[in-house]
Protein backbone atom coordinates (compact mmCIF):
# COMPACT_ATOMS: atom_id res chain seq x y z
CA UNK A 1 0.00 0.00 0.00
CA UNK A 2 2.96 2.43 0.29
CA UNK A 3 4.48 2.34 -3.02
CA UNK A 4 0.56 2.87 -4.36
CA UNK A 5 -0.42 5.40 -2.24
CA UNK A 6 2.89 7.47 -2.75
CA UNK A 7 1.51 8.12 -6.52
CA UNK A 8 -1.50 9.61 -5.15
CA UNK A 9 0.14 12.01 -2.64
CA UNK A 10 2.42 12.79 -5.56
CA UNK A 11 -1.18 13.71 -7.23
CA UNK A 12 -2.53 15.41 -3.99
CA UNK A 13 0.52 17.68 -4.08
CA UNK A 14 0.75 18.75 -7.89
CA UNK A 15 -3.09 19.67 -7.62
CA UNK A 16 -2.81 21.44 -4.41
CA UNK A 17 -0.35 24.08 -6.35
CA UNK A 18 -2.80 24.09 -9.53
CA UNK A 19 -5.73 24.96 -7.69
CA UNK A 20 -3.56 28.03 -5.37
CA UNK A 21 -3.32 30.16 -8.37
CA UNK A 22 -2.14 33.51 -8.04
CA UNK A 23 -3.74 37.54 -7.65
CA UNK A 24 -6.51 38.17 -9.17
CA UNK A 25 -7.47 34.65 -9.90
CA UNK A 26 -9.68 32.86 -7.75
CA UNK A 27 -8.88 29.11 -6.40
CA UNK A 28 -9.31 26.67 -9.12
CA UNK A 29 -11.01 23.73 -7.30
CA UNK A 30 -11.73 21.37 -10.36
CA UNK A 31 -7.99 20.23 -9.95
CA UNK A 32 -8.55 19.15 -6.53
CA UNK A 33 -12.37 17.92 -6.84
CA UNK A 34 -11.47 15.13 -9.75
CA UNK A 35 -7.80 14.50 -9.20
CA UNK A 36 -7.94 14.39 -5.39
CA UNK A 37 -11.31 13.59 -4.02
CA UNK A 38 -12.29 11.27 -6.57
CA UNK A 39 -8.77 8.64 -6.61
CA UNK A 40 -9.05 9.28 -2.97
CA UNK A 41 -12.77 7.79 -2.12
CA UNK A 42 -13.45 7.01 -5.67
CA UNK A 43 -11.26 3.48 -5.06
CA UNK A 44 -13.81 0.31 -4.65
CA UNK A 45 -11.18 -1.85 -3.17
CA UNK A 46 -8.71 0.14 -1.33
CA UNK A 47 -8.53 3.07 0.61
CA UNK A 48 -5.69 5.23 0.93
CA UNK A 49 -4.96 7.03 4.72
CA UNK A 50 -1.82 8.78 3.97
CA UNK A 51 -3.05 10.74 0.83
CA UNK A 52 -6.54 11.18 2.75
CA UNK A 53 -4.85 12.49 5.52
CA UNK A 54 -2.72 15.37 3.08
CA UNK A 55 -5.49 16.23 1.09
CA UNK A 56 -7.54 16.81 4.17
CA UNK A 57 -4.61 19.00 5.55
CA UNK A 58 -4.27 21.27 2.50
CA UNK A 59 -7.92 21.52 2.22
CA UNK A 60 -8.19 24.74 4.88
CA UNK A 61 -5.36 26.22 3.57
CA UNK A 62 -7.50 26.91 0.10
CA UNK A 63 -9.78 28.19 1.22
CA UNK A 64 -8.17 30.64 2.87
CA UNK A 65 -5.86 30.92 -0.04
CA UNK A 66 -7.81 34.04 -1.83
CA UNK A 67 -6.69 36.21 1.95
CA UNK A 68 -3.30 34.65 2.75
CA UNK A 69 -1.70 35.04 -0.89
CA UNK A 70 -0.90 38.48 -0.15
CA UNK A 71 1.39 37.75 2.44
CA UNK A 72 2.74 34.21 1.11
CA UNK A 73 4.37 33.75 -2.46
CA UNK A 74 3.46 30.07 -2.85
CA UNK A 75 1.66 27.24 -1.63
CA UNK A 76 4.54 24.63 -1.87
CA UNK A 77 4.71 24.85 2.07
CA UNK A 78 0.98 23.76 2.76
CA UNK A 79 1.52 21.48 -0.25
CA UNK A 80 4.63 20.10 2.18
CA UNK A 81 3.02 20.42 5.33
CA UNK A 82 0.12 17.95 4.30
CA UNK A 83 2.75 14.99 2.63
CA UNK A 84 4.77 15.00 6.05
CA UNK A 85 1.50 15.15 8.26
CA UNK A 86 -0.16 12.11 6.14
CA UNK A 87 2.69 10.21 5.64
CA UNK A 88 4.15 11.23 9.47
CA UNK A 89 0.79 9.77 10.54
CA UNK A 90 0.93 6.79 8.70
CA UNK A 91 4.60 5.88 9.60
CA UNK A 92 3.50 6.19 13.10
CA UNK A 93 0.30 3.63 12.65
CA UNK A 94 2.50 1.94 10.53
CA UNK A 95 5.17 1.50 13.29
CA UNK A 96 2.51 0.37 15.84
CA UNK A 97 1.21 -2.51 13.64
CA UNK A 98 5.16 -3.81 13.06
CA UNK A 99 5.48 -3.82 17.37
CA UNK A 100 2.30 -5.45 17.06
CA UNK A 101 3.31 -8.24 14.88
CA UNK A 102 6.94 -8.77 16.99
CA UNK A 103 4.86 -9.62 19.65
CA UNK A 104 2.93 -11.97 17.35
CA UNK A 105 6.27 -13.21 16.22
CA UNK A 106 7.60 -13.56 19.69
CA UNK A 107 4.10 -15.53 20.72
CA UNK A 108 4.61 -17.91 17.41
CA UNK A 109 8.58 -18.30 16.94
CA UNK A 110 11.07 -20.38 14.56
CA UNK A 111 12.20 -23.61 16.29
CA UNK A 112 14.09 -25.82 15.50
CA UNK A 113 13.91 -29.76 14.60
CA UNK A 114 17.14 -31.00 15.41
CA UNK A 115 16.52 -32.36 18.90
CA UNK A 116 12.86 -32.64 18.73
CA UNK A 117 12.97 -35.05 15.78
CA UNK A 118 15.92 -37.18 15.06
CA UNK A 119 17.30 -37.90 11.22
CA UNK A 120 16.20 -41.21 10.81
CA UNK A 121 18.63 -44.10 10.33
CA UNK A 122 19.24 -45.34 6.27
CA UNK A 123 16.30 -47.19 4.54
CA UNK A 124 16.99 -50.63 3.81
CA UNK A 125 15.28 -50.47 0.31
CA UNK A 126 13.41 -47.61 -1.41
CA UNK A 127 9.66 -47.53 -1.84
CA UNK A 128 8.15 -49.75 -5.28
CA UNK A 129 5.32 -51.50 -5.66
CA UNK A 130 2.35 -50.81 -3.33
CA UNK A 131 4.58 -49.24 -1.08
CA UNK A 132 5.79 -46.56 -3.45
CA UNK A 133 2.04 -46.16 -4.96
CA UNK A 134 0.73 -45.76 -1.47
CA UNK A 135 3.55 -43.13 -0.62
CA UNK A 136 2.75 -41.41 -3.90
CA UNK A 137 -1.27 -40.79 -2.32
CA UNK A 138 -0.42 -40.11 0.95
CA UNK A 139 1.73 -37.17 -0.35
CA UNK A 140 -1.14 -36.37 -2.66
CA UNK A 141 -3.08 -35.74 0.54
CA UNK A 142 -0.67 -34.10 2.68
CA UNK A 143 -0.32 -31.71 0.31
CA UNK A 144 -4.16 -30.77 -0.12
CA UNK A 145 -4.35 -30.90 3.89
CA UNK A 146 -1.03 -28.60 4.63
CA UNK A 147 -1.69 -25.17 2.79
CA UNK A 148 -3.84 -23.65 5.37
CA UNK A 149 -5.05 -19.79 5.72
CA UNK A 150 -2.86 -20.70 9.18
CA UNK A 151 0.70 -21.60 7.44
CA UNK A 152 0.03 -18.58 5.17
CA UNK A 153 0.01 -16.46 8.23
CA UNK A 154 2.88 -17.95 10.10
CA UNK A 155 4.95 -17.49 6.41
CA UNK A 156 3.79 -13.61 6.13
CA UNK A 157 5.03 -13.25 9.92
CA UNK A 158 8.23 -14.62 9.77
CA UNK A 159 9.61 -13.99 5.72
CA UNK A 160 7.32 -10.80 4.57
CA UNK A 161 8.60 -8.46 7.22
CA UNK A 162 8.97 -5.68 4.45
CA UNK A 163 5.88 -6.41 3.48
CA UNK A 164 3.96 -6.37 6.31
CA UNK A 165 5.37 -2.76 7.04
CA UNK A 166 4.45 -1.12 3.58
CA UNK A 167 1.03 -2.77 4.01
CA UNK A 168 0.17 -1.81 7.18
CA UNK A 169 -3.12 0.49 7.35
CA UNK A 170 -1.60 3.60 8.02
CA UNK A 171 -0.81 3.67 4.59
CA UNK A 172 -3.90 2.22 2.91
CA UNK A 173 -6.41 -0.70 3.43
CA UNK A 174 -8.01 -2.66 1.48
CA UNK A 175 -11.49 -2.46 2.46
CA UNK A 176 -13.29 -5.63 4.63
CA UNK A 177 -10.08 -7.33 4.11
CA UNK A 178 -6.73 -7.87 6.83
CA UNK A 179 -4.16 -7.09 5.43
CA UNK A 180 -1.63 -9.37 7.75
CA UNK A 181 -1.63 -12.39 10.35
CA UNK A 182 -3.69 -11.88 12.92
CA UNK A 183 -3.19 -14.26 16.69
CA UNK A 184 -6.70 -15.64 15.03
CA UNK A 185 -4.67 -16.56 11.98
CA UNK A 186 -2.03 -17.96 13.51
CA UNK A 187 -3.44 -20.18 15.98
CA UNK A 188 -4.56 -24.11 15.37
CA UNK A 189 -8.26 -24.95 14.76
CA UNK A 190 -8.84 -26.69 17.52
CA UNK A 191 -8.74 -30.42 17.80
CA UNK A 192 -10.49 -33.57 19.77
CA UNK A 193 -8.49 -35.01 22.19
CA UNK A 194 -6.97 -38.09 21.86
CA UNK A 195 -9.60 -40.89 21.89
CA UNK A 196 -9.08 -43.61 25.17
CA UNK A 197 -8.60 -47.52 24.13
CA UNK A 198 -8.70 -50.28 26.21
CA UNK A 199 -6.69 -52.98 26.54
CA UNK A 200 -8.09 -55.75 23.89
CA UNK A 201 -9.06 -59.34 25.53
CA UNK A 202 -8.48 -62.51 23.03
CA UNK A 203 -12.03 -63.53 21.62
CA UNK A 204 -11.88 -66.74 19.83
CA UNK A 205 -13.12 -66.28 16.40
CA UNK A 206 -12.45 -68.22 13.34
CA UNK A 207 -11.77 -65.28 11.29
CA UNK A 208 -8.27 -64.41 9.73
CA UNK A 209 -6.68 -61.27 8.12
CA UNK A 210 -6.13 -62.05 4.37
CA UNK A 211 -4.77 -60.77 0.81
CA UNK A 212 -8.65 -59.96 0.30
CA UNK A 213 -8.63 -57.34 3.15
CA UNK A 214 -5.53 -55.72 1.83
CA UNK A 215 -7.13 -53.38 -0.02
CA UNK A 216 -9.86 -51.98 2.65
CA UNK A 217 -6.18 -52.71 5.14
CA UNK A 218 -4.53 -50.13 2.99
CA UNK A 219 -6.82 -47.92 2.98
CA UNK A 220 -7.76 -47.83 6.94
CA UNK A 221 -3.88 -47.32 7.15
CA UNK A 222 -3.91 -44.36 5.37
CA UNK A 223 -6.22 -42.20 6.63
CA UNK A 224 -5.06 -43.09 9.85
CA UNK A 225 -2.01 -42.18 9.29
CA UNK A 226 -3.27 -38.78 7.79
CA UNK A 227 -5.12 -38.74 10.77
CA UNK A 228 -1.85 -39.02 12.86
CA UNK A 229 0.28 -36.83 10.84
CA UNK A 230 -1.92 -33.88 10.36
CA UNK A 231 -0.97 -32.13 7.88
CA UNK A 232 -2.62 -28.62 9.40
CA UNK A 233 -0.71 -28.79 12.30
CA UNK A 234 2.74 -29.16 10.45
CA UNK A 235 2.69 -25.02 10.53
CA UNK A 236 5.12 -22.79 7.93
CA UNK A 237 8.46 -24.94 7.23
CA UNK A 238 11.19 -22.98 5.74
CA UNK A 239 13.24 -25.65 6.93
CA UNK A 240 14.57 -27.95 9.60
CA UNK A 241 15.53 -25.05 11.77
CA UNK A 242 13.37 -23.08 10.90
CA UNK A 243 9.62 -24.32 11.57
CA UNK A 244 7.12 -22.00 13.65
CA UNK A 245 3.43 -23.41 14.51
CA UNK A 246 3.89 -27.28 14.23
CA UNK A 247 1.63 -29.42 16.67
CA UNK A 248 2.81 -33.03 17.66
CA UNK A 249 1.35 -35.96 15.43
CA UNK A 250 -1.49 -37.24 16.69
CA UNK A 251 -4.67 -39.35 16.40
CA UNK A 252 -8.27 -37.54 16.93
CA UNK A 253 -10.15 -40.50 15.78
CA UNK A 254 -10.21 -44.11 16.03
CA UNK A 255 -9.93 -44.92 12.18
CA UNK A 256 -12.69 -46.13 10.45
CA UNK A 257 -14.20 -50.13 10.31
CA UNK A 258 -13.83 -52.12 7.25
CA UNK A 259 -16.51 -54.25 6.05
CA UNK A 260 -14.63 -56.87 8.06
CA UNK A 261 -12.91 -55.56 10.46
CA UNK A 262 -12.91 -53.05 13.27
CA UNK A 263 -9.68 -51.19 15.02
CA UNK A 264 -9.62 -53.11 18.98
CA UNK A 265 -6.19 -51.07 19.79
CA UNK A 266 -3.40 -49.35 17.91
CA UNK A 267 0.02 -49.11 19.46
CA UNK A 268 3.07 -46.64 18.03
CA UNK A 269 6.32 -48.44 17.19
CA UNK A 270 9.40 -45.95 17.44
CA UNK A 271 12.45 -46.01 15.14
CA UNK A 272 14.22 -42.67 16.72
CA UNK A 273 14.12 -41.59 19.75
CA UNK A 274 15.67 -45.02 21.22
CA UNK A 275 18.96 -47.42 20.76
CA UNK A 276 16.65 -50.19 19.90
CA UNK A 277 12.73 -50.21 18.67
CA UNK A 278 10.53 -49.48 20.99
CA UNK A 279 6.46 -49.54 21.29
CA UNK A 280 4.69 -47.11 23.32
CA UNK A 281 2.00 -47.74 25.92
CA UNK A 282 -0.51 -45.64 26.35
CA UNK A 283 -4.25 -45.62 27.49
CA UNK A 284 -4.78 -43.50 24.74
CA UNK A 285 -4.52 -44.28 20.94
CA UNK A 286 -0.75 -42.70 19.94
CA UNK A 287 0.47 -39.37 20.14
CA UNK A 288 3.74 -37.43 20.01
CA UNK A 289 3.14 -35.12 22.85
CA UNK A 290 5.39 -35.40 25.77
CA UNK A 291 6.44 -38.83 23.62
CA UNK A 292 9.43 -39.10 25.47
CA UNK A 293 7.48 -39.45 29.26
CA UNK A 294 5.60 -42.54 27.59
CA UNK A 295 6.46 -45.66 28.95
CA UNK A 296 7.59 -47.96 26.40
CA UNK A 297 7.98 -52.03 25.81
CA UNK A 298 10.27 -54.32 23.87
CA UNK A 299 8.53 -55.60 20.41
CA UNK A 300 6.84 -58.57 20.66
CA UNK A 301 7.43 -61.73 18.19
CA UNK A 302 5.11 -60.65 15.59
CA UNK A 303 5.75 -57.05 15.81
CA UNK A 304 9.52 -57.94 15.82
CA UNK A 305 9.14 -59.82 12.32
CA UNK A 306 6.70 -57.78 11.30
CA UNK A 307 9.39 -55.11 11.20
CA UNK A 308 11.33 -56.83 9.22
CA UNK A 309 9.36 -56.94 6.34
CA UNK A 310 8.52 -53.21 6.86
CA UNK A 311 12.06 -52.39 6.32
CA UNK A 312 12.35 -54.73 3.30
CA UNK A 313 9.91 -51.61 1.65
CA UNK A 314 6.52 -53.55 2.58
CA UNK A 315 3.35 -51.40 3.50
CA UNK A 316 2.11 -53.89 5.69
CA UNK A 317 2.66 -57.15 7.68
CA UNK A 318 -0.59 -59.01 8.86
CA UNK A 319 -1.28 -62.24 11.09
CA UNK A 320 -2.97 -64.03 13.73
CA UNK A 321 -1.67 -64.40 17.52
CA UNK A 322 -3.83 -66.11 19.66
CA UNK A 323 -6.42 -65.46 18.13
CA UNK A 324 -6.32 -61.61 17.61
CA UNK A 325 -5.53 -60.54 14.38
CA UNK A 326 -2.61 -58.22 13.69
CA UNK A 327 -0.84 -55.92 11.37
CA UNK A 328 1.80 -53.79 11.74
CA UNK A 329 1.63 -50.78 9.20
CA UNK A 330 4.73 -48.45 7.98
CA UNK A 331 4.94 -44.49 8.65
CA UNK A 332 7.11 -43.86 6.22
CA UNK A 333 8.83 -39.89 5.30
CA UNK A 334 7.08 -38.52 2.78
CA UNK A 335 8.48 -35.63 1.00
CA UNK A 336 6.79 -32.82 3.14
CA UNK A 337 8.26 -34.78 6.20
CA UNK A 338 11.61 -34.79 4.95
CA UNK A 339 11.79 -31.09 5.55
CA UNK A 340 11.37 -31.52 9.02
CA UNK A 341 12.63 -35.30 9.75
CA UNK A 342 15.40 -34.81 7.17
CA UNK A 343 16.79 -37.95 5.43
CA UNK A 344 15.16 -38.85 2.51
CA UNK A 345 11.78 -39.64 0.63
CA UNK A 346 10.57 -43.50 2.12
CA UNK A 347 12.95 -43.84 5.08
CA UNK A 348 11.22 -45.92 7.78
CA UNK A 349 10.19 -43.48 10.29
CA UNK A 350 8.51 -45.85 12.56
CA UNK A 351 4.98 -47.92 12.66
CA UNK A 352 1.03 -48.61 13.51
CA UNK A 353 0.88 -52.06 15.61
CA UNK A 354 -2.78 -52.46 15.30
CA UNK A 355 -5.07 -55.46 16.85
CA UNK A 356 -8.56 -56.04 15.05
CA UNK A 357 -11.77 -57.94 15.97
CA UNK A 358 -14.46 -58.92 13.57
CA UNK A 359 -16.90 -56.33 13.01
CA UNK A 360 -20.10 -58.17 13.88
CA UNK A 361 -17.99 -59.20 17.57
CA UNK A 362 -18.63 -57.36 20.64
CA UNK A 363 -16.02 -55.91 22.32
Amino acid sequence: MLYLSIPLALLVLVCGQLAARRHPHSVWWDPYIYAVVAPVFGFCVCFFTAPLIQAAVIFPPLLAWPYIRRYVRTFVPFSLLGLVIGYGFAFKSARETVEKYDELRDRHPYESMEERVPVPRLSDDPPAGVTAAHLDEFETNVESARHTWRTRSLRQLHEDRVRLFVNAPGFGALRNLTMGPTERSVSPEPRPDTPAQETPSPTPHDRCLSATDETDLLELHGKGSLDFVNPAGFGFVKDRNHVSGFLPHGFSETPAATSRWQVDRIELIGLLLHPEPVVYVSERLPSMTKVRDIPTRPLDEFEANGLVTLRRGGTLAVGTVESQARMLGALRSARQCVECHGGQRGDLLGAFSYTFRPINDKP
